[in-house]
Formats: C-alpha cells, sequence, structure tokens
C-alpha cells in the first residue's frame, strides 16, 4: 500500500503576513514606519 504525504506544498506559492505595519501582505514592506525597527506591532 503506497502511503500518500500529510501535507505537500504548493509550487510558486510562498507565505504572506499581514499585520499593521504591512496591511496588504506586501514582500518586503513590514517595519517601514520607524527606520526598520517595529513602529506598530498592534491593532487599536
Amino acid at each position: 500500500m503506497k502511503q500518500e504525504p500529510l501535507y505537500s506544498h504548493p509550487r510558486k506559492r510562498c507565505t504572506r503576513w499581514f499585520s499593521p505595519e504591512n496591511p496588504h501582505g506586501a514582500k518586503g514592506k513590514g517595519a517601514m514606519t520607524n527606520n526598520g525597527h517595529k513602529g506598530c506591532a498592534a491593532f487599536f
């Protein structure tokens, strides 16, 4: 019996994190408000 993998990663996809600093999830656009440091860590 051939076992199938529990998880397979789809090709040509990447992880994006959405946060108050990067609401659109643009690549390389987080932590831009405070010279590269955390500026807004949470929603208020």
